[in-house]
């Protein structure tokens, strides 16, 4: 990574990638930065199909190289070789050369003999390998995470403007670590309802005005039995 910078654009995408995932209804379990033998994996999901997904996050503010890209897939292929998607996450830029190689990675049947070659080491792995190339801009990131937190909130049945929505991507960004409880196998319904008591605990607004929402509709639908005017006097 480039310093403090791109261990930021890592933390950014972690978040994207784990918020982003709840859209995939089919994966029951998450682990971030899981314990693995060579400490390769960011991120692990298991899926209800017994099926497991993992990623890598690399950020830099530098150009990422071909011979690192390389690197890093042989690595996190050793590490995770029983995973069933194994995904790298590229956060920075590449030259046209690098970024047509990565290209060609993701369409298999497109890699020259000579390509080929360079990834005998993962030679077993190809199949299973995705690579994902984001430009490193914080901003781009946040909006990302700022519209999954749009669609879960939505999903749970609140509305909350962009503006409070902004203010989350900020603080989950800085309380990530603690909140996704580091290295731990969390189920999807856990980590959703950790989500959840985070948004009440540090913005209970959120759950105030669907309790503001509920108490008027009831109002509304009881309106034509009950005179919610009349004041009570002692």
């Amino acid at each position: 990574m480039g310093g403090r910078e791109g261990s930021r654009g890592y933390l950014y995408q972690a978040v994207v990638s784990v918020l982003q995932s709840l859209q995939d209804k089919d994966w029951k379990s998450v682990q971030v930065e899981p314990d693995s033998a060579n400490d390769k994996v960011d991120i692990l999901w298991e899926f209800n199909s017994g099926n497991e997904k993992v990623a890598q996050v690399k950020s830099s503010i530098n150009n990422f190289s071909k011979a690192d890209i390389i690197k890093w897939l042989e690595e996190i292929c050793n590490d995770a070789s029983q995973a069933n998607e194994i995904s790298l996450i590229l956060i920075g830029s590449l030259s046209d050369g690098t970024k047509r190689f990565v290209n060609k990675l993701n369409e298999i049947e497109t890699l020259q003999t000579d390509e080929l070659k360079e990834l005998e080491g993962i030679k077993d792995f190809v199949e299973r390998i995705s690579i994902h190339q984001e430009n490193f801009d914080l901003s781009s990131l946040e909006s990302k995470i700022n519209n999954s937190l749009d669609i879960f909130l939505t999903e749970q049945g609140h509305t909350v403007n962009y503006y409070t929505r902004a203010m989350m991507v900020d603080a989950l960004v800085n309380t990530f670590n603690k909140f996704s409880i580091q290295g731990q196998k969390v189920s999807r319904e856990e980590f959703e309802q950790n989500l959840l008591d985070w948004v009440y605990f540090n913005f209970p607004q959120v759950q105030s005005s669907e309790l503001i929402k509920k108490s008027l509709v009831v109002q509304f639908y009881l309106s034509k039995y009950i005179d919610f005017s009349t004041k009570f006097v002692n």
